[in-house]
C-alpha cells in the first residue's frame, strides 16, 4: 500500500470499483501466493515422510497450518505497517520492529513479573505466556512428534490468530479513513 502511495496510484485504485477492504484482501492474497508455492513444493517431501512412517497425517496438517499461520501473521503486520507509513522503507523497518516486539516483548514483560506464569501446553515450561506469539510453533512440533493432537495446536494458535485479525481490521480501517494520506511519517517524529 505504501508503494502505491509512492507511485501515486492508491487514489486511482480507491476510486475504482474496489473497496478499501477489497484492496487489503487482494494485497494480502497476492503476498501470500509465494507461500502457496512453498507449500506445494514441501508437500511431496512431507508425503514421503508420511509413507515412510516419520510423520502422521495430523503432523503434516499441523506443519502446513503452522507455516500458513506464521506467514499470515507476518503478512498482516507488514500490510498494516504499509498502510500506516507513507514510505516503503519506513513500513519495512517498522514491521520488523513490531514483529520483534511481539516475539520478545511478552518475555521481557514476564521477566519484569508483569505477566503471570501460565501453561498453555501441559508438558511445556511454566512461563509460556512469555512466548505467546510463537508458542504455536512449539505446539506444531509437539503435534508432529506425536505428543499432542491437533486440537492443542489450534487452541494455542488462538492468540496469534486474534492478533492477526486485529491487524487486518486496523489496516482496513486505516485505508478506508486516510485513503491517500498516511497517518504516520517518520519525519514528523
Amino acid at each position: 500500500i505504501s508503494s502505491e502511495r509512492e507511485k501515486q496510484t492508491l487514489s486511482l485504485l480507491l476510486i475504482s470499483r474496489i473497496t478499501p477492504v477489497g484492496l487489503v484482501i487482494e494485497k494480502s492474497l497476492s503476498r501470500l501466493m509465494p507461500l502457496v508455492v512453498i507449500v506445494l513444493i514441501v508437500s511431496p517431501m512431507m508425503a514421503i515422510s508420511y509413507v515412510l512412517g516419520g510423520l502422521s497425517g495430523e503432523g503434516i496438517l499441523t506443519g502446513l497450518l503452522a507455516m500458513f499461520l506464521a506467514a499470515f501473521q507476518v503478512n498482516t503486520v507488514a500490510i498494516f505497517c504499509s498502510s500506516v507509513f507513507r514510505n516503503s522503507l519506513e513500513a519495512f523497518f517498522s514491521s520488523y520492529l513490531i514483529l520483534a516486539a511481539m516475539v520478545i516483548g511478552p518475555a521481557i514483560l514476564q521477566a519484569m513479573e508483569i505477566f503471570p506464569e501460565f501453561k498453555l501446553i501441559p508438558s511445556g515450561p511454566s512461563n509460556q505466556l512469555a512466548f505467546l506469539f510463537d508458542i504455536f510453533l512449539v505446539a506444531a512440533y509437539e503435534v508432529m512428534t506425536g505428543v499432542y493432537g491437533i486440537t492443542t495446536f489450534l487452541l494455542v494458535s488462538i492468540p496469534a490468530i486474534l492478533v492477526s485479525a486485529v491487524f487486518f481490521v486496523a489496516t482496513c480501517i486505516i485505508v478506508s479513513v486516510w485513503r491517500q494520506d498516511a497517518p504516520l511519517q517518520v519525519r514528523r517524529f
